[in-house]
């Protein structure tokens, strides 16, 4: 059984089904480090950056934090070791440094399978981790596409 899991989670019912994989597959004393990326502090316009205001931001990274620490509580009371982070950043590039960062046995993630006709089968970000990850990636796919429009 595998003893660290990443699991990237957008605040989504469609990214949370990837726990219950994630509790499959994981040693019963392990690890899950949970991450939610942030990709949408900065906005380009006319190739100039545009930041949110310090509140706003305050008010995501705040948001997400307690949605972690929600899912967290419920995690270590089945007995699992639980890491909470919250990143701002490009969501694909942050998954990966911190697969290899945390030295992570694996990554788990659902897919949203949305996306062009080069998308079909997995999302953009998904696409992107598989492409680089220092470790083995298991993907959830969406068979549920109400869940999308969480």
């Amino acid at each position: 059984m595998l003893k660290h899991l990443l699991v990237p989670l957008d605040q989504s019912l469609l990214a949370e089904q990837a726990l219950d994989y994630a509790r499959e597959i994981i040693d019963p004393q392990g690890k899950l480090t949970l991450l939610t990326v942030l990709d949408n502090l900065v906005v380009y316009r006319y190739g100039h950056e545009i930041h949110f205001p310090k509140d706003a931001e305050d008010t995501l990274i705040t948001k997400a934090e307690l949605y972690l620490a929600a899912l967290g509580d419920d995690l270590r009371r089945q007995g699992f070791g639980v890491e909470l982070l919250v990143r701002a950043g490009t969501p694909e590039r942050i998954i990966q440094r911190v697969a290899h960062s945390r030295n992570v046995d694996a990554i788990v993630m659902s897919t949203h399978g949305r996306g062009g006709f080069s998308r079909l089968l997995f999302g953009s970000v998904t696409r992107a981790v598989l492409e680089k990850s220092p470790c083995p990636v298991m993907i959830v796919p969406n068979q549920d596409k109400a869940l999308t429009r969480v």
